[in-house]
């Protein structure tokens, strides 16, 4: 694999962290009704592993593309956030699935961004398992 290719599939993952659901939290409005010092917790955790992972390809390569939100995400503004558990952890899967196979297409287990992106992915999965324990443990409306 080429070096190109594999800061090609680095920073596809990066855009996937950078423009995740916990990431767009930051940007919302979401209403903390429940679960706000967990939640804040993750998105406080994403978002560090997004600026840490950007910086890293910053620094090692140069430049870095940032993506968009997608376009859904925008249904999303000002909602309390027991409405929003069940749709983060659908996204949250999306994203966990998606930074695996950008891993999984890496060919060099040792190359650059592996071991980080290794650690978000493993992170990432915790963000999930814990989505979805706050939401065996809301009660039903």
């Amino acid at each position: 694999m080429s070096d190109e290719k594999q800061w090609a599939i680095l920073n596809r993952a990066f855009i996937r962290l950078f423009r995740s659901f916990a990431y767009y939290m930051t940007e919302s409005g979401p209403v903390f009704d429940i679960g706000e010092e967990p939640l804040k917790d993750l998105v406080d955790r994403q978002v560090a592993d997004a600026n840490e992972f950007g910086e890293f390809l910053f620094r090692q390569h140069g430049a870095v593309q940032t993506g968009s939100y997608p376009l859904d995400f925008g249904n999303f503004n000002f909602i309390n956030t027991s409405r929003l558990v069940a749709d983060w952890i659908d996204y949250q899967l999306l994203l966990v699935d998606g930074l695996q196979q950008d891993r999984n297409e890496i060919a060099d287990p040792e190359g650059p961004g592996v071991a980080l992106l290794d650690a978000i992915i493993l992170r990432a999965r915790d963000t999930l398992a814990t989505l979805r324990r706050i939401e065996s443990e809301l009660v039903p409306a």
